[in-house]
């Protein structure tokens, strides 16, 4: 009965690690599965002679999403806030409202960001 419910704890702590190799992996893999196309296309024009666009072989530049970000996971933050404080047990409203405490700061963090970036003049993907 006890190696039961070791396993299930271990296995429950295992979860999000192996979703995020996963991940990991499937992003790779198709970053890789894009490089191979461009390759791909870069030998057939050589091929027949033909000259490709320089913008076509490079990476796409990546986009700052900060503000949007920031908005959302701040709200998402005040709603799980707010959420557990309503129907937190008598005399434990700030011990489970503060669950939001992690959504609410990385929304602030990405506004904060923003707000850098915007104060140096790069522009964000809403700009």
């Amino acid at each position: 009965m006890l190696t039961n419910g070791i396993i299930f704890i271990i296995g429950i702590i295992a979860i999000p690690f192996i979703f995020v190799v996963i991940v990991t992996l499937i992003k790779s893999l198709d970053n890789r599965k894009k490089m191979r196309m461009k390759a791909d296309l870069y030998l057939k024009a050589l091929e027949k002679g033909v000259e490709l666009p320089e913008d076509v072989l490079e990476m796409p530049k990546k986009k700052h999403v900060s503000l949007k970000t920031g908005i959302l996971l701040t709200s998402a933050g005040l709603g799980i806030i707010l959420f557990m404080f309503l129907v937190a047990p008598e005399g434990m409203e700030i011990k489970t409202a503060a669950t939001g405490l992690v959504p609410l700061f990385l929304g602030l963090g990405f506004l904060v960001v923003y707000f850098v970036f915007k104060k140096q003049g790069i522009p964000d993907e809403e700009d």
